[in-house]
């Protein structure tokens, strides 16, 4: 069997992903789509293992109930920024040039900042009134070892909202393959560290995601800098452009809020079943979790840049188009991929899980 050259086989991408905006987003989806299925297979990887490792146990039961706020405010506070950001940096950029771009990055790398250390504060300190009320049946133990695992991994609130911040700017930029690979850091470093130091148990699962998201924002940091961002989070004033953002990041929370919500109310209800429930839950939810993700990753990712410059430049016709055969896509692709899953699901899981502890 002989394959294309590789300098043929570039000249036939680029054919494909130049020229219409459609093509575009389909380069840029299956950039996103590339590079983030090679992060899905380790993290894949690192569910196995810690499957494997665990089973379905107290610790694991803590790790997660610890880790549902936190990732709750990274999903709303910071995950909200993405979408509410993008469409004025990258009106901004290409209406009022990059000065004003850059005071625009540092102004709303300083407020999230801002934001997310308050958030991690009141999370602290409300951490004794709101973990017994989710984890109602865990035992005296078990519940202090949720403290324990939620005190622990409080930086990853911070370092994962830089991280969306960075990232969102390099999409805007249409540099989508770095941020897309940077996230294998986290499951490969995890791995490494439950490995390495069995004394520290469940602790690991942390410490792979400290050092995973520290190794990302550095790498995400590294890049901005070399194309002349400035890190360093100021605040130039409220101006008109960051107001639009402030007023495009409010209903962005309050949707964020609604749909994150559901994670806290099915992981608590899991949490009154007997012990090992909420790992199960957890489980089955990565199973699902690996296509909508791989799926909707890519599709948001590379479709919010374009979509904004569109919009900047009131190109309503297009919109219009590139939108219906999007949608046309996403129902052809996901109706046969849920029955699927539904008539396969016992043995999905038997494939997949059921070794060592689990």
């Amino acid at each position: 069997m002989q394959f294309l050259p590789f300098a043929k086989t570039i000249e036939i991408w680029r054919k494909i992903t130049t020229g219409s905006v459609n093509r575009q987003i389909f380069g840029a989806a299956m950039t996103v789509a590339i590079f983030t299925t090679f992060v899905k297979f380790a993290t894949v990887a690192k569910e196995l293992y810690i499957a494997w490792k665990f089973g379905t146990g107290d610790d694991i039961d803590a790790f997660i109930i610890a880790f549902l706020v936190p990732s709750f405010i990274i999903n709303v506070i910071a995950g909200s920024f993405n979408s509410a950001m993008i469409p004025t940096y990258i009106e901004v950029r290409e209406t009022q040039g990059k000065k004003t771009a850059q005071q625009l990055f540092s102004g709303l790398n300083f407020l999230g900042i801002l934001l997310l250390i308050i958030t991690t504060i009141l999370m602290l300190i409300a951490a004794p009134v709101y973990l017994p009320w989710i984890a109602v049946s865990f035992s005296n133990q078990k519940l202090e070892l949720t403290f324990n695992l939620l005190y622990a991994m409080t930086p990853i609130i911070l370092l994962s909202g830089i991280i969306i911040i960075w990232g969102a700017i390099l999409n805007a930029g249409e540099k989508f393959a770095l941020a897309a690979i940077t996230p294998i850091f986290a499951p490969i470093i995890t791995i490494i560290f439950v490995l390495l130091i069995d004394s520290w148990g469940i602790f690991n699962l942390i410490a792979g995601l400290i050092f995973g998201a520290f190794a990302e924002a550095i790498a995400l940091g590294i890049v901005l800098k070399r194309q002349g961002f400035d890190l360093i989070p100021k605040l130039y004033g409220f101006n008109p452009h960051l107001r639009q953002v402030i007023n495009q990041y409010i209903p962005m929370l309050a949707g964020s809020f609604l749909i994150c919500s559901t994670g806290i109310v099915d992981q608590s209800m899991a949490a009154m079943l007997p012990s090992g429930s909420v790992a199960a839950l957890n489980y089955g939810n990565r199973v699902i979790a690996l296509p909508i993700t791989l799926a909707s990753t890519a599709l948001s990712t590379a479709v919010i840049p374009y979509f904004s410059k569109m919009v900047s430049l009131q190109n309503w016709r297009q919109v219009n188009q590139t939108l219906k055969k999007y949608i046309c896509l996403i129902f052809l692709i996901t109706i046969p991929a849920t029955v699927i899953f539904i008539s396969f699901s016992q043995l999905i899981v038997q494939i997949l899980f059921q070794r060592g502890f689990f």
